[in-house]
């Protein structure tokens, strides 16, 4: 079944909506307009549909403004965008979410797509933010402060490993007021119970968790080749919040989640922080979303991993403790 058999089929099953199919035929026409020299505003006017089919440029997938979603919207209903030229849009914004979201890029609008399309969605109030370690280097917590919200800040790995800059970074983005989260790196051999006491002890070490302070991090990815296993993890997360006092949020990679952890229910009761492709389950929608490793902030010369949380600051507020 080629693309544009699959999303007529998604369409007609009620699972692709209209918002949607505005948005991707709005980022379908922006790829057209960007490989064809046309004004770029992402409406699917004639144009538009006269370079159908042609060349494309998927580019970075940015959403189309509301009033181009209205247009296509409309341009549907009254007939004007011809089910051929509808097909083509829909799998070509479908192509430019891929692209964008590290997914397969096939052109068929399902569940994944789908999902990274809405994590996309202009509309949506969400809150800017990094997460750093000491290989950003020495950084100027003031100049971050002026276009992002929160941070979370590496404080350990293993069983002994501190992170070199955990304490400087720690007490100076909270002086910039940048809400700050501690995260630590698990590794695969080590004692979970021992690599949370460990973490505890250096967050504590730096003046702790105090009020205002994001939950802590359990960042669960593969060290050279070294799979943590699920029941290391969750043993993990439990002593660090018997410890901290606080339920940590969990940081991992989708493909982690369901190839090594078997996409464990267990690990559900816990706020997500999603890294690279965005997806989501009913019952587990991602807090945080790491979209992005080569981010310029203000404040620091070294690349560094840009994220932002799904909602707005007083939703993010509400996550710190009290």
């Amino acid at each position: 079944m080629d693309a544009y058999e699959y999303n007529t089929q998604e369409i007609e099953r009620g699972r692709l909506d209209r918002t949607q199919v505005a948005h991707l035929i709005g980022l379908g026409a922006l790829s057209v307009q960007r490989a064809n020299d046309l004004v770029v505003d992402g409406k699917a006017g004639p144009a538009t549909q006269a370079k159908i089919p042609g060349a494309v440029d998927l580019g970075v997938a940015t959403l189309a403004s509301a009033s181009a979603e209205d247009y296509n919207s409309r341009a549907i209903v009254a007939g004007s965008l011809s089910a051929s030229n509808q097909s083509y849009l829909i799998a070509t914004g479908a192509q430019a979410v891929q692209t964008t979201s590290g997914l397969t890029v096939d052109g068929k609008a399902g569940p994944d797509t789908r999902a990274a399309l809405d994590a996309l969605d202009p509309t949506r109030q969400t809150t800017p933010g990094i997460d750093v370690s000491h290989y950003q280097g020495i950084i100027d917590w003031a100049a971050v402060a002026t276009k992002y919200k929160f941070a979370f800040i590496r404080a350990s790995e293993g069983d002994s490993i501190t992170d070199s800059r955990f304490a400087a970074n720690w007490a100076a983005a909270r002086a910039a007021g940048v809400l700050r989260g501690p995260y630590h790196f698990l590794e695969k051999t080590p004692d979970p119970v021992a690599q949370a006491r460990h973490f505890a002890q250096v967050v504590t070490g730096a003046g702790g968790l105090q009020s205002g302070d994001l939950p802590p991090v359990l960042d669960i990815e593969p060290l050279r080749q070294a799979d943590p296993s699920l029941s290391t993890a969750l043993t993990c997360l439990t002593e660090i919040e018997r410890l901290l006092c606080r339920r940590p949020i969990v940081y991992l990679q989708w493909w982690y989640y369901t190839g090594v952890l078997g996409s464990s229910p267990a690990l559900r009761q816990y706020p997500l922080w999603i890294a690279g492709t965005y997806s989501s389950l009913p019952d587990w929608t991602p807090s945080f979303w790491q979209f992005g490793f080569d981010e310029r902030p203000p404040g620091i010369s070294a690349k560094t991993d840009a994220d932002r949380f799904e909602g707005t600051v007083e939703q993010l507020q509400a996550l710190t403790r009290a």
